[in-house]
């Protein structure tokens, strides 16, 4: 009879190999299921609220308003949700509470929009669905946290999200062939209530692995409690993680800058069909999840903020990218470029606040910081949506450039602005390899890589190959019949 413990998926199972525990293995299995699920959600539903609510007839402002209040409901969720988790006795139990309130959101938010025909509605269900979800975040995290061992951080991290990726660019495919054919058909609304009863169906059953996931207990402190918000804030100035939080909270405006005006400008002025703003939009997504396997090594064996500054970059030339390009295949490289980027940024800057923050701090700290951030990125969003429906309705153009390709501009510009400024400001917290120089990050290493790919693949081919042989299936055969009469 398998034991209990050998039930264990069988995702990661060389990396959690390592771990002695057989209930942190297990646990550390079902984080690994619940992301399926929480990815399923995402790629059918979530990666298409916008093309939803522009077929509810959404304006330029009204995007990035959408993307904007994401932003803040992210924040604010966070920002509640770190000091409750630290008065909750429970973190699993209200985890899986604000799980289904998400997962009901996707019922509420497709009926309220089309009774209404408001986009404004829908944005606004969407958001609090998104707000009641991040209140939990904080503990979540937290929570990973208590089970990750400290030298599996990285790889565990960035081989779940390889598997999360996996997945998403299974279910975005699926949603976007889906909705092209229907959008030929006539049958859009109809397409997306199937697509959001399926998120909704898929982020219950996150429920099933959570409730089976161990929970270690949190460790709570008077130091811990006694944070608040606005001491977090004043401990900020003059400090090495205050100079890193200013780093990534303005890089983030100015991604949030960019992000709604590229879902608009693909389907209005680029007039591209579902297919290609399906390929364009999965195809960061699904490199930023990919790449965290490459990137994730790396920030081990040479620290968190060498692989940050590594990530931002050429952050500006993807910006100056979306002002020259407009060919589908040029953009959808580039779109791959970008996902490579944001990758090493979204890793390495959970794992420098891992490194930084005392464990009983961080559901407070990841809670603050991910509400400051994301105001920055709700101001991103609005500034962007502001500057482009002004020019739009004031006719103002600098000579070819029209409101996307001057948002496009202003966010290069500052990219390369704050990258200058503020990259040098912070320092790595822990020990880890000097720097071999950014050749390394973008050519020599991946050529590396695939190159042993390449070699890889070509010794099990030539294996193949041989296995296949007429002469060796026929030894094989007569030394079977061999071993057979033998006995």
């Amino acid at each position: 009879m398998i034991s209990k413990v050998d039930q264990k998926p069988l995702l990661l199972r060389k990396t959690l190999s390592v771990v002695e525990d057989p209930t942190i293995k297990l646990s550390l299995g079902y984080s690994v299921m619940d992301g399926v699920m929480w990815s399923m959600m995402f790629g059918l539903a979530e990666n298409y609220i916008t093309p939803f609510v522009l077929f509810f007839g959404a304006s330029i402002f009204e995007v990035s308003l959408l993307q904007g209040l994401t932003q803040l409901a992210i924040g604010g969720g966070q920002l509640v949700g770190g000091t409750l988790s630290l008065k909750l006795a429970n973190r699993k139990s209200f985890m899986l509470k604000t799980v289904v309130v998400q997962a009901l959101s996707w019922i509420v938010t497709y009926w309220g929009t089309v009774l209404t025909h408001s986009p404004l509605v829908g944005i606004l269900l969407y958001c609090l669905g998104v707000v009641t979800a991040n209140l939990s975040s904080p503990g979540w995290i937290s929570w990973m946290n208590d089970l990750i061992p400290v030298n599996l951080r990285g790889v565990y991290w960035s081989q779940r999200n390889l598997v999360q990726g996996t997945v998403q660019f299974l279910a975005i495919s699926i949603a976007g062939f889906s909705l092209f054919q229907a959008h030929t058909r006539g049958w859009d609304e109809q397409i997306y209530g199937v697509l959001f009863f399926l998120a909704f169906l898929f982020r219950m059953g996150s429920t099933f692995f959570l409730y089976r996931s161990h929970e270690p207990q949190l460790q709570k402190s008077d130091a811990a409690k006694a944070l608040s918000f606005l001491k977090f804030l004043k401990t900020l100035p003059g400090t090495n993680f205050g100079s890193f939080v200013l780093f990534i909270t303005l890089i983030n405006f100015t991604l949030a800058m960019t992000n709604p005006t590229i879902q608009v400008y693909l389907l209005e002025k680029l007039k591209f069909n579902y297919l290609q703003y399906t390929a364009i939009t999965m195809i960061a997504t699904i490199a930023n999840f990919v790449f965290m396997t490459y990137w994730g090594p790396l920030s081990d064996q040479f620290g968190n903020r060498l692989i940050l500054i590594v990530g931002a970059t050429l952050l500006p030339l993807v910006a100056v990218g979306w002002l020259l390009l407009t060919n589908f295949w040029a953009l959808l490289a580039l779109q791959l470029l970008s996902g490579f980027l944001t990758s090493a940024l979204g890793l390495s800057t959970n794992n420098y606040i891992f490194d930084s923050i005392p464990s009983e701090r961080i559901p407070k700290v990841m809670g603050y910081f991910n509400a400051l951030n994301t105001l920055f990125a709700f101001g991103g969003a609005i500034f962007s949506g502001i500057l482009g429906q002004f020019i739009l309705d004031s006719g103002w153009h600098l000579g070819f450039l029209g409101p996307f390709l001057m948002v496009f501009l202003v966010a290069a510009i500052l990219r390369f602005l704050i990258i200058a400024i503020f990259a040098r400001r912070f320092q790595e917290v822990r020990p880890a390899e000097p720097s071999p120089g950014l050749h390394y990050f973008y050519f020599y290493k991946p050529f590396q890589d695939a190159m042993l790919l390449i070699g890889s693949t070509a010794g099990v081919l030539v294996q193949g190959v041989r296995a296949l042989n007429p002469r060796t299936l026929h030894r094989r055969w007569r030394q079977t019949r061999v071993r057979r009469n033998g006995k």
